[in-house]
């Protein structure tokens, strides 16, 4: 079991943690709001509005084998940490 802390740690402290973690949110956002790098659902799941788009770009930016670098990688140490509830129900396999 990974406690938020642990997880904050593990996505400031190992890129693969934090590239995998972008993605984990983005699939959680519906397919509407992936094709769009928007929000559309106010459900407390994917990304907020602020980063849908940023952070969208990013995940699509790793699904094509791609990894972070620069402004973004540093956006994504920055952004991630907001997520870390729901990236510990992911990393536990909880559904809430």
């Amino acid at each position: 079991m990974y406690s938020k802390e642990q997880i904050k740690e593990k996505i400031l402290s190992d890129q693969r943690w934090l590239e995998r973690s972008v993605v984990a949110i983005y699939k959680l956002q519906t397919v509407s709001e992936q094709n769009h790098g928007s929000t559309e659902l106010k459900n407390g799941i994917g990304f907020s509005g602020a980063h849908a788009h940023v952070c969208s770009y990013m995940a699509k930016w790793i699904l094509k084998g791609n990894h972070l670098s620069g402004k973004y990688l540093d956006k994504a140490k920055k952004i991630m940490p907001h997520y870390t509830k729901q990236l510990e129900r992911i990393a536990n396999k909880r559904r809430k």
